[in-house]
């Protein structure tokens, strides 16, 4: 099973994103919010009992020291706030691909190891993953991937650039989604 884990200060967007491309690609999917790190495991259990090949969990920030030992394929980090260094340095030492926010300062003591991989989205023209535009009526955007990534698969994905639907007020979480769904080889 395929776990995501979404932490962040707009995570339902995340979610709901995620869950309309799974299901759109018939893929069976668990999407629990708001779990603590003790919640986790329930959650974990409901998603086999429900035979999900994906489980989607929104964590929340309240507990960050627990946040830090949670495993996950793909966990993306949106957090907003000064506090995230030693949870995003716990998760940049294990063996998972990690999704952050480009747009807000990062901190500068972060390294990853040779089994993280680390995407960056948003503005900011350094990203991995970045927008080209906004369409007339901000109902779409389009998503442009800078560079190479791999799915869970180990398919290469190029450089390319494709709409996507999503409010232009929610621009970095609908990239981050998009992007854990293209990492998971879901269709998007």
């Amino acid at each position: 099973m395929l776990a995501i884990g979404v932490v962040g200060d707009d995570k339902e967007i995340v979610l709901g994103v995620l869950a309309d491309i799974f299901m759109r690609n018939g893929i069976p999917f668990f999407a629990s919010v708001e779990k603590d790190g003790d919640g986790v495991a329930a959650a974990f259990i409901e998603a086999v009992k429900q035979k999900a090949k994906v489980v989607v969990l929104s964590i929340s920030g309240n507990d960050w020291e627990k946040i830090g030992t949670l495993r996950f394929d793909i966990f993306v980090f949106l957090v907003k706030k000064e506090h995230c260094e030693v949870v995003l340095s716990s998760l940049l030492k294990r063996r998972n691909i990690l999704i952050v926010n480009n747009d807000v300062p990062l901190p500068e003591k972060i390294s990853t190891n040779g089994e993280t991989t680390l995407i960056t989205c948003g503005f900011n023209h350094t990203s991995s993953v970045t927008v080209s535009s906004v369409g007339e009526f901000a109902d779409k955007i389009q998503y442009c991937l800078q560079r190479t990534l791999l799915t869970l698969n180990g398919e290469a994905i190029e450089p390319q650039e494709f709409s996507v639907c999503g409010n232009s007020n929610d621009i970095t979480e609908v990239l981050a989604a998009v992007t854990a769904a293209i990492i998971s080889g879901a269709e998007v």
